[in-house]
């Protein structure tokens, strides 16, 4: 079967382009021929090099212009080598897609990601609910609500009689958090199921081809902040410390540890896995760093608060490892998760995805 598929494969968040990647990979070894949709949403407005909608952010983007070019350029040579795209669609080509895309695929999955998340998209985006796939099969796998309720604006009667609408289409339905399913259960006319995100779909030996190996991993602890977050950086400082580690870390602006640290920065999702995996240690708020250092056993803790770390708490709490939470108050040294405890835990929540696609993608 020939799959689109769509989902936030072009921001240039290392998560998003690896769960991209990693869900085209599991749909192409299930036998499928998979692309992704290059649809480029009101969203990717952000990534552009140079902003112009006020004169801070020009200034802001003028500064870290060099770093951000470098970033767009590792990402795009990803996108265009490893995803297999279609042509370019953006936010005024939905008619275009409707006319074009149907004709190229047999079925369309959209997923993984906070596609479905309408305070981050502003309200529903057609596109992210495959308004554009005429007659052919539509399927969701694991797209992210990310939240429990949705501001008025976003998620208003007039909105949610839209979605009912496109939701109406699909022939199967599943979302990644199980708290979020309730949310749009009453407007989609079959069960919504729960699924892992795809980048747990795979092995860590599905991943060693794509990790760039980084010589100057070893021995650090690698630090990644999907949140700003002055907290986790005071408590990874403290650690690293005391473990006698330095640091490497990746963000747009410096930061200081108090230990000897490097920002990387500009690279792409290949070098972002050989960071991790070639880490002493990992201090983290992201989802996919957690994930990625689970499957490469990678000594872990992830960074909670009060009002952040649902989605960590959930994938934790089902693998039973809840003790690599940690919200910085008391220091405790990273210990990484075997491989043979990790197996037969995540092995169940996989099956159970897996068994989602072999149904919903079913001749």
């Amino acid at each position: 079967m020939r799959i689109g598929i769509v989902t936030f494969h072009c921001a240039y968040n290392f998560g998003s382009t690896l769960q991209t990647w990693a869900l085209r990979r599991q749909l192409e070894r299930m036998g499928h021929e998979a692309r992704v949709v290059d649809y480029r949403g009101a969203d990717f407005e952000q990534y552009r090099l140079v902003q112009t909608h006020s004169p801070k952010a020009l200034l802001a983007s003028l500064a870290f212009y060099g770093s951000n070019r470098r970033r767009r350029d590792s990402f795009e040579r990803f996108i265009s080598e490893r995803l297999a795209p279609t042509a370019r669609y953006g936010i005024d080509d939905e008619a275009r897609m409707a006319a074009e895309l149907p004709g190229e695929f047999d079925c369309f999955v959209c997923g993984s990601d906070q596609i479905w998340n309408l305070d981050c998209t502003c309200g529903p985006v057609g596109p992210y609910f495959l308004s554009f796939a005429g007659d052919a099969r539509r399927v969701a796998y694991a797209p992210s609500l990310s939240h429990t309720s949705f501001e008025e604006r976003n998620f208003g009667p007039a909105q949610r009689e839209q979605i009912a609408g496109w939701l109406g289409r699909f022939s199967a339905v599943s979302v990644r958090e199980a708290v979020t399913a309730p949310l749009y259960q009453p407007l989609c006319p079959v069960p919504i199921e729960v699924c892992v995100d795809p980048t747990l779909l795979l092995d860590a030996g599905d991943y060693e081809g794509l990790a760039t190996e980084t010589p100057d991993a070893a021995g650090t602890l690698f630090v990644y902040m999907l949140e700003k977050n002055p907290q986790l950086v005071a408590y990874a400082g403290r650690l690293a410390r005391e473990l006698g580690l330095t640091v490497n870390y990746v963000s747009k602006r410096p930061l200081s540890f108090g230990v000897p640290a490097r920002n990387y920065y500009g690279v792409g999702p290949s070098e972002f896995l050989g960071l991790v995996r070639g880490a002493a240690a990992v201090v983290t708020n992201s989802f996919h760093a957690t994930v990625f250092s689970l499957l490469f056993g990678t000594p872990f803790q992830t960074f909670v608060t009060e009002r952040s770390g649902a989605r960590m708490r959930e994938l934790l709490g089902e693998l039973g490892e809840q003790s690599h939470l940690v919200d910085g108050s008391v220091l405790e040294e990273p210990t990484a998760v075997p491989a043979e405890m990790l197996a037969p835990r995540l092995g169940k929540l996989r099956s159970r995805s897996l068994g989602f696609l072999d149904r919903a993608l079913a001749e």
